[in-house]
């Protein structure tokens, strides 16, 4: 995840009890090691080594690591966590980006729309043009 989604922590007041949990996977850019999500496969980089043995190691276990189940599984995770979140609560999606108005790519882009329709609101976002690094976060309003 990009550098400055981490960030968006340190804007945030928690009160006391309040809990942050990541869904990521530590590969040394400052991320949490002890949960790990559905990756997101950019065009030309199924190839990678890191890419081929992750995708290998979720075959063994049965399951297909493609974008499809990606988004579905973030989806279904929104899905299941929504309710617990408290108002103002943020979700962040890195590898998430809005190439348009109202369409989302990416992990987060079945989730981030059923969430928009769903009590909350976009918070930040960030994107660069080459899709390098890019997020999409939302808000609890309600």
């Amino acid at each position: 995840m990009v550098a400055q989604g981490y960030t968006i922590i340190n804007n945030i007041d928690f009160e006391p009890g309040e809990v942050v949990i990541e869904i990521g996977s530590e590969r040394g850019e400052g991320s949490t090691g002890y949960l790990d999500n559905f990756d997101w496969t950019y065009e030309g980089t199924e190839n990678i080594p890191r890419v081929r043995r992750c995708v290998a190691k979720y075959k063994e276990l049965g399951v297909d690591l493609n974008n499809t189940d990606s988004q579905k599984a973030h989806l279904q995770q929104s899905v299941l966590v929504s309710d617990y979140v408290a108002k103002n609560g943020v979700i962040l999606f890195d590898d998430t980006w809005q190439p348009s108005e109202g369409v989302f790519s990416g992990k987060g882009g079945t989730a981030v729309p059923w969430l928009l329709s769903h009590g909350f609101e976009i918070y930040k976002t960030y994107n660069t043009p080459n899709l390098e690094w890019n997020f999409v976060s939302v808000i609890k309003t309600s």
